[in-house]
């Protein structure tokens, strides 16, 4: 089972810093990625969220600051690819609309991974 990313948070800190991660091993599984990628760090003018938390149907994705082609996943929580989906570089804001109504009720991941950076976003399905 995957455990959330919360090993970095301190007490009083932000709940949910907006943190990327070196894509060096973009390739590897969400399981050994969030093994050793902990911690992660800020990159400037790099924003991921993710809205509604928990979601029952439609989830919005927002996106800002890529300038570089990404690939969205969604895993299980135990780390089983659902979904994959290729994202272009973009110069502005975009919002994303992802359906997950079909989606069994849990937890579940969200990779947003490129070549120099990704990002895990948790969500949960009600």
């Amino acid at each position: 089972m995957l455990q959330p990313l919360l090993a970095c948070i301190q007490p009083g800190a932000d709940i949910a810093p907006d943190l990327w991660f070196p894509a060096e091993n973009a390739s590897d599984t969400l399981q050994s990625f969030i093994a050793q990628q902990p911690c992660g760090r800020a990159v400037k003018d790099m924003q991921a969220a993710l809205f509604p938390n928990p979601t029952r149907g439609e989830l919005t994705l927002s996106l800002s600051g890529l300038n570089e082609g990404m690939r969205l996943e969604i895993f299980s929580e135990s780390g089983q690819l659902l979904f994959s989906q290729r994202l272009e570089a973009m110069n502005q804001a975009q919002e994303i609309k992802l359906n997950v109504g079909n989606l069994v009720n849990g937890i579940y991941f969200l990779r947003i991974a490129g070549i120099k950076y990704q990002k895990v976003l948790r969500f949960v399905k009600v």
